[in-house]
């Protein structure tokens, strides 16, 4: 069978491939933090935009996962899962010094909203790690 084109992409440039997954991941990292906030009162509003910015996460780190998946093809999902949590820190450390001084930070960095943004996205790249890693053995096969 035909294999997919992206992962014949990525495996044929693994330098550029690996540096582009760091890249995207820390961007969506810094961008998607927190996909739910748990320590501040929304308005209707807020709560629209919240569940879109959480839709957007979804999508996000489920594409990140498949990168990951591609890339990292050969490794354990223990060391993919440190390599999901790696960017993912990354990305919130960034998040932190692009609102140093302002005010979101004190409610947006707080131990329940950091904990489950954490776990929860680590679950949507392994999900989307564990999908790339099927469709490549039914490639194989």
């Amino acid at each position: 069978m035909k294999k997919n084109r992206l992962y014949t992409l990525l495996q044929s440039h693994k330098k550029i491939g690996i540096a582009l997954f760091w890249a995207i991941a820390i961007f969506f990292g810094c961008f998607c933090f927190p996909f739910v906030n748990l320590t501040k009162i929304l308005s209707d509003t807020q709560k629209q935009i919240s569940i879109i910015n959480l839709f957007l996460c979804l999508v996000a780190y489920t594409e990140v996962g498949l990168l990951s998946g591609y890339i990292f093809d050969k490794k354990k999902m223990g060391s993919v899962l440190l390599i999901n949590v790696a960017h993912i820190i990354a990305g919130m450390i960034c998040r932190y010094f692009l609102e140093f001084g302002e005010v979101s930070n004190t409610y947006n960095f707080t131990f329940p909203n950091m904990a489950i943004h954490i776990a929860a996205i680590s679950c949507i790249c392994i999900c989307g790690c564990l999908h790339a890693k099927k469709q490549i053995e039914n490639k194989e096969e």
